[in-house]
Parts: structure tokens; C-alpha cells; sequence
């Protein structure tokens, strides 16, 4: 997504639209760029809430990018719905595990046959069985 700001020279000066670089306009009151800004804002806004801490939120994305964080789709203590099916292909079935261990959810990320939820795991079942996987 293309930036709409950018930082002053100043950095104590803050930021400015990037769209006032090539506006003749004296003012951004009737801009319709004026609009994106707030709109992008919002949508930030609404995945943050209402409480963070920007530091924080600089020093988790920085960590992500070197390699030091990692986003995993199950968390402790989840449940987490495993799809198994005989190399027969008879019997298939879901079973359920909880997440209660480090090692359980380092683990549970490498299972390409975990599901967050019961209808997921049977739904792929489905198609296994039509497949004739």
C-alpha cells in the first residue's frame, strides 16, 4: 500500500500529505485525498483499538521482519481438530487435541492436517473421502 505521508525534514515538525508536494491548493479542507488519510487512519485505528503503544508496536514488526517473532495459528491452550485416515483409506476420523505444551504448539504449526474447529477438519474429511485420498 502506497504511503500517503511523509516525515518533515524536522522530524519535530511531524508529517504532511504527500499529495501537497504537486497542490496548488492553500488548504486540504476540500481534498479528496484529506478523506484517505482519515480513512487509512481509521482502519488503523480499528485494528489497534483504542490502547497500544506505538514503541511497542515499532519494536514487534522489527522483530518480525529480522526473524525473531513468529505468528502461530493456534495458541496455548486452543483445541485443535487433527484430520487421520488409514492408508486404506477406510476409517477416516478427527481427533482432538489440546495445546498445553510449547513442544504441543511448536508441533501443531508443522501439522498440515490441523484445523481450528471441528467443521473445518471434517469439512476437509469430505473432501479427502471424494478424492479417494
Amino acid at each position: 500500500m502506497e504511503r500517503l505521508t511523509e516525515q518533515h525534514a524536522k522530524k519535530q515538525d511531524g508529517y504532511y500529505m504527500r499529495c501537497s508536494e504537486m497542490c496548488n491548493k492553500q488548504n486540504c479542507d476540500s481534498c479528496h485525498n484529506l478523506d484517505n488519510v482519515v480513512d487509512r487512519l481509521g482502519k488503523i485505528e480499528d485494528i489497534l483499538g483504542d490502547d497500544y503503544d506505538l514503541e511497542k508496536l515499532r519494536e514487534l514488526l522489527e522483530a518480525k521482519r529480522d526473524g525473531r517473532c513468529v505468528v502461530f495459528k493456534f495458541g496455548m491452550g486452543s483445541t485443535v481438530y487433527r484430520t487421520w485416515v488409514r492408508p486404506d483409506g477406510r476409517c477416516p476420523f478427527v481427533s482432538v487435541q489440546l495445546i498445553d505444551t510449547v513442544e504441543d504448539l511448536v508441533n501443531a504449526e508443522k501439522w498440515s492436517n490441523a484445523y481450528a474447529t471441528r467443521e473445518a477438519a471434517e469439512q476437509a474429511l469430505r473432501g479427502i473421502s471424494k478424492n479417494g485420498i
